[in-house]
């Protein structure tokens, strides 16, 4: 899926039932959503699963003037918004944990 940003396109993927709790995997610097494969395949029974490659990685936007972590934010909010979540597990690994918080 496909997030428009201000910025650019950003992709995810959702997985699990719709009605289920929404958890959401963010990546560190220089991975994507893949990263979270395992953890996503664990999860998806139960749970509404998103991963998503965030701005300059994977499928998301290319970065043509440098990563900011108020940018990343945003588009994730837009994400959940998009997806009319409006409360989730935020997961995050690395750089991913700092965009989270």
């Amino acid at each position: 899926m496909i997030y428009e940003s201000n910025w650019g396109p950003v992709y995810y993927d959702v997985s699990g039932p719709p009605d289920g709790p929404v958890v959401v995997n963010t990546h560190g610097v220089s991975m994507d959503g893949r990263s979270f494969a395992a953890q996503e395949a664990a999860l998806a029974e139960r749970y509404r699963v998103v991963v998503w490659d965030m701005p300059g990685h994977g499928q998301s936007f290319a970065l043509t003037n440098g990563f900011a972590y108020d940018m990343a934010a945003e588009c994730l909010v837009g994400i959940l918004d998009q997806m009319g979540v409006d409360s989730a597990v935020l997961v995050g690994l690395s750089l991913g944990g700092h965009i989270n918080q």
